[in-house]
């Protein structure tokens, strides 16, 4: 049956924060991914994490932290075409989706209805910004995975 999906970015952000110039593996090891679809991870890395979408369906990308004094937002989802293939096809509208802002930004967009989408798989970028109570923030991104179904 489908429906919206909503998927959360957990961030350890008081360990990423301290970090200084850190890798993007740190980066990934500090993240979490979950979803309300059974999204998951064959190998538990968070680059092959896949939450699977609907066609004409939303998505909405939420940032969570559990350290007090930090937040986590959602800055932009960015399309990430995985080889120059003319067939390869963008889940959304643009390639560009901008979040709502602020230190709490989400970010929402609808799947296309486009049936070619149905089974593929669309590698996209979360980048998102971890701020802290002083008001000074990272911005940071990592490539998880969307499942195409009708």
């Amino acid at each position: 049956m489908s429906k919206n999906v909503e998927i959360k970015l957990i961030v350890d952000a008081s360990s990423l924060y301290a970090m200084k110039d850190p890798t993007q593996k740190e980066v990934e090891n500090a993240c979490k991914l979950e979803d309300n679809n059974n999204g998951n991870s064959p190998n538990g890395t968070i680059d092959d994490f896949t939450s699977q979408v609907y066609l004409d369906k939303e998505v909405k990308w939420k940032g969570k932290t559990k350290d007090n004094g930090y937040s986590i937002a959602i800055d932009c989802i960015t399309y990430e075409p995985k080889t120059k293939d003319p067939n390869d096809e963008d889940f959304f509208d643009e390639t560009v989706i901008n979040g709502s802002g602020g230190k709490n930004g989400e970010v929402n967009a609808k799947v296309k209805n486009n049936k070619k989408l149905i089974g593929k798989i669309d590698v996209y970028s979360i980048n998102f910004s971890s701020h802290n109570h002083d008001s000074s923030s990272y911005s940071f991104h990592i490539d998880p995975k969307l499942l195409g179904n009708s």
